[in-house]
């Protein structure tokens, strides 16, 4: 296999880049190192080299596309967030796969750059948002330590932690034993933010009391004024015999310099984050030799160095650092204590800190995947909100964790009733391409420019009544004016890219038809995901047989077509089959739309004195709370309702449901929150005691919301008001929930109710979280399905 290793700031033999990760890889694979720096060797070798020689940085990046494009490698490894733009267009170009080697707070480092807090503070954001962005499109990332990985966590999957930890081998070691020559050393860039200032002025400190010491600096200062200012420093003090410096040493020579010290420094200003958060190699390679270290008393340090007994810390400052390099001085003078902590720093090297012990990770994280694409159509999806958007944003995430990489094909700008942002950075789509809409709801968008008020009047207080007429007007439903659409940014895409599938996600229905079209015309297969039912959908009116005919048609033929259909239910799924016939059983597969368990936290304090019952979600169609309403209005006028019981209805909800909870009896009793985000809502959930499902009789024994799998999640009580037998009654019942009753039947409400209140269910019966039902399972279903071809 060929790898590229892309970098436009490091030089050939980087200790990261060449000496272990090249030299890593190139014991199974070809490896070639592309750089802006001289070649040390020829284009022959493994590793070989190349230069890029342009310095402009635009003609840098073109450069590296078309030399690596030229390689055509199977695997593509970035080094900095800048060069990952060259990796996603040849992923694209070349279908490699592709890996991003951070081993560096980037954000933080060019935030640092500037001294004003603000423009400090939105350069980070700038380049962290960036960096986000990137980093969506790769395949695998690498990093150092467990905080980068979980930096990395929040924008891209599959992290891979290699500690950038010293490679044996490639040190010139001494035999026997090693005189020590020097007291302290200090190798590595030489800057004032690496202690330069603290640890002269220590040193100043200990000629004045007449300490006979010697310190040895190697490596390169940072620029020419730090340069300056350590040698006028050494002049002007008097410390040209006590602290020697010999410049830059080849790597492999530094080892031989570290034998011959006795304590190993490492002291960085505690100001600037990312030396918090990190480990230095340095440390590490003080470790290696034998040599105990000096550090900070940052946590980190404490609790991998000082704990383990293989070194000291100081507080960062110089009178606190003379005394510590006092206190070293006078444990290397006692032979027995000092032979303890060298044979320490040693053992805990050859233990936790090798090279060595990270290449197998970092072999896992190129290894080539078969992976697939898809291009899919889904007219809901992030940044729009509400629960119809959870279904394809998290089936997308976790398809990618399983090798299949989605294209998206979605709406631009729509009236809507609730946006989430954060659902956006989840979704991990490869791209997501937005189209203008015709439909009503685009209309009503662009509407908005000249009445934002007049438009969300007429989205927010239409009823459910006239709505349903006018969605009846159009043919398969009101979103066939995004069909041209959808159908011209489709075909786009699939020329441009090869497709292994096509899918739809529906409602609406129009998303079916589009995929169908696309199917037929790409020659790919087509899969079906049906989140609500579409002629069999007792909710939906049509406007004449002719509009009836039109919809069964297509469903006919789109059914005929899939190689897959997924539906949400088991009654769903016979139902189809029962009206369309039982040459679909083979292709039907019920995918439960589950829960995410990267969605939910530790338990937080419930609200203090009450007895909190909670629905998340909106009401449509035959769904009302009207039920309930009157029951806790009885129990109000019979004074039975207790004074810690509050109502929360989370949702954007339309004028008759406002008016309904909003009613002047239950005032204190009802509280009703705006659509909040999905993590906002999964804190609700986790934080309530009794959670409420509403699921009408008419047409409802197929419906399982994806709330009642979030619900289960939490363990907490459910109070569900759902059809008898229907596929909502007997999940619950089967993990132990015996709350259940029609939403319709008042007298049982009022029962279930009471026992409720009695109980204060507040001791709630800790319930097993069947895995069965996680997000990632079920789509884990449906890519064996793919992968068997259906």
């Amino acid at each position: 296999m060929k790898i590229a290793i892309i970098t436009n700031s490091h030089i050939p033999l980087d200790t990261r880049v060449y000496h272990k990760i090249a030299l890593s890889l190139s014991e199974k694979h070809q490896v070639r190192i592309f750089n802006t720096f001289p070649s040390p060797q020829t284009i022959m070798s493994n590793p070989s080299f190349e230069q890029i020689k342009d310095k402009r940085k635009c003609v840098q990046l073109r450069s590296f596309y078309y030399k690596v494009k030229d390689y055509n490698p199977e695997v593509v490894i970035c080094v900095e967030p800048i060069t990952l733009i060259v990796g996603i267009k040849l992923k694209r170009k070349l279908n490699c796969r592709l890996v991003y080697d951070c081993h560096e707070f980037f954000a933080m480092a060019f935030s640092e750059r500037f001294k004003n807090p603000i423009i400090r503070n939105l350069a980070y954001r700038f380049y962290y948002t960036l960096e986000n962005f990137l980093l969506r499109y790769t395949d695998a990332s690498i990093t150092v330590n467990e905080y980068l990985g979980a930096r990395l966590a929040e924008a891209g999957d599959n992290v891979h932690i290699c500690a950038n930890n010293p490679v044996a081998g490639i040190k010139e070691r001494k035999t026997g034993i090693v005189k020590k020559k020097y007291d302290f050393i200090y190798a590595g860039g030489i800057s004032y933010d690496r202690g330069l200032k603290l640890i002269l002025e220590a040193c100043r400190k200990l000629k004045k009391q007449n300490i006979d010491f010697k310190f040895l600096f190697m490596g390169k200062f940072i620029n020419e004024d730090v340069k300056k200012y350590f040698h006028e420093f050494l002049e002007e003090n008097g410390l040209t015999k006590n602290l020697l410096y010999f410049g830059i040493i080849p790597h492999e020579r530094v080892f031989h310099y570290l034998e011959q010290s006795k304590f190993g420094v490492m002291m960085t200003n505690p100001d600037i984050r990312r030396y918090r958060l990190t480990l230095s190699l340095k440390v590490l390679e003080y470790m290696e030799a034998g040599i105990p270290v000096l550090v900070n008393e940052y946590p980190i340090m404490k609790r991998r160095i000082i704990k383990t007994g293989t070194g000291i810390s100081s507080e960062y400052s110089a009178d606190a650092f003379a005394d510590v390099m006092l206190r070293c001085m006078g444990i290397a003078d006692k032979e027995s204590e000092y032979k303890v902590l060298c044979e320490k720093a040693a053992e805990l090297y050859k233990k936790k800190y090798t090279w060595e012990s990270q290449i197998e990770e970092l072999h896992e994280a190129v290894k080539l995947r078969d992976r697939k694409k898809m291009l899919l159509f889904a007219y809901f999806f992030p940044p729009l909100g509400g629960p119809g958007v959870q279904r394809p944003c998290k089936m997308v995430k976790y398809l990618k964790r399983s090798n299949i990489d989605t294209d998206v094909v979605s709406v631009r700008n729509i009236q809507f009733h609730s946006y989430d942002e954060n659902m956006t950075k989840e979704c991990r789509a490869e791209s997501v391409i937005r189209t203008f809409t015709a439909d009503p709801m685009g209309i009503l968008y662009i509407l908005k420019k000249f009445s934002k008020q007049k438009t969300d009047e007429i989205y927010f207080k239409t009823s459910e009544t006239k709505k349903k007429l006018i969605r009846a007007i159009f043919p398969v439903d009101e979103k066939i004016l995004w069909l041209p659409f959808a159908l011209v940014s489709a075909f786009k895409a699939v020329l441009a890219k090869k497709y292994d599938y096509v899918m739809a996600t529906i409602g609406p229905y129009t998303s079916g038809v589009a995929a169908y079209i696309v199917s037929i015309i790409s020659g790919k297969p087509l899969v079906i995901d049906y989140r609500d039912h579409w002629t069999l959908n007792r909710y939906l009116f049509y406007a004449t047989k002719l509009h009836q005919r039109i919809s069964e048609n297509f469903e006919q033929k789109i059914l005929s077509r899939a190689k897959i259909v997924t539906t949400v239910s088991e009654t769903m799924k016979e139902e189809l089959i029962g009206k369309f016939g039982e040459h679909l059983r083979k292709k039907m597969l019920v995918m439960y739309n589950g829960w995410d368990d990267e969605d939910f936290s530790e338990l937080k304090e419930k609200e203090e004195g009450k007895l909190v019952f909670s629905y998340v979600g909106n009401f449509y169609g035959n769904r009302s709370p009207e039920f309930l309403v009157n029951v806790l209005k009885e129990l109000k006028t019979e004074n039975m309702l207790p004074d810690n019981v509050l109502f929360r209805f989370v949702g954007n909800y339309h004028i008759e449901w406002q008016k309904m909870l909003d009613c002047p009896e239950l005032e204190g009793f009802v509280d009703i929150v705006p659509q909040v985000t999905h993590e906002k809502a999964v804190d609700i959930m986790q934080n309530s005691d009794v959670l409420l499902l509403f699921i009408a009789t008419a047409s409802g024994k197929n419906v399982l919301t994806g709330k009642i799998f979030e619900y289960l999640r939490t363990g907490n009580e459910i109070f569900a008001m759902v059809p008898e037998k229907g596929d909502a009654e007997i999940l619950l019942k089967s993990e132990n929930y015996d709350h259940i009753c029609p939403m319709e039947d008042v007298q049982s409400i009022r029962n279930h109710l009471i026992m409720l209140f009695k109980n204060n269910s507040r001791a709630v019966k800790t319930r097993k979280v069947n895995s069965e039902y996680s997000r990632e399972n079920q789509v884990k279903k449906l890519v064996e399905h793919l992968r068997d071809g259906g």
